[in-house]
């Protein structure tokens, strides 16, 4: 019995590269999102960085934080967000890369102490997969 095909592949062969193929294929999508996703939370750990140095600087300034009545949605046109493009880092409003799905959530009911709570896909840095992460500061 010859399997070989003088003109190429032999159907069992090109049967096999098929399944190849399209095992490799289901695979890729996948591993893009979780990519993107990874690529997400990067940015927003950047951004809570930002936000947080923002603000320590305008404490050490003012020896205050800016209060909110309750919690304050970081888009972009945020009193924070006009704070940061305003001097201390140029940064083009901040809020969460899939915003308005997600959010940046600030409060300081006293200007001393702040409350910044955000969402990750991922576990990363200490923090947990889903919209319970917070960074606290309780003043001096």
């Amino acid at each position: 019995m010859n399997f070989l095909n003088d003109r190429g592949m032999t159907r069992i062969e090109a049967l096999i590269m098929t399944f190849l193929v399209i095992i490799i294929l289901l695979l890729i999508p996948p591993a893009v999102l979780d990519i993107k996703s990874r690529i997400r939370d990067k940015a927003r750990l950047s951004d809570m960085e930002i936000i947080t140095k923002a603000l320590q600087k305008s404490f050490v300034i003012n020896n205050s934080v800016p209060a909110s009545s309750g919690l304050m949605i970081l888009d972009g046109n945020d009193l924070i967000s006009r704070m940061i493009e305003g001097g201390f880092y140029g940064a083009d409003g901040i809020k969460d890369p899939l915003h308005p799905n997600f959010n940046y959530l600030y409060q300081s009911i006293d200007g001393r102490s702040y409350l910044i709570r955000f969402c990750l896909e991922n576990n990363s840095n200490g923090f947990k997969r889903g919209c319970n992460n917070e960074i606290k500061f309780d003043g001096i």
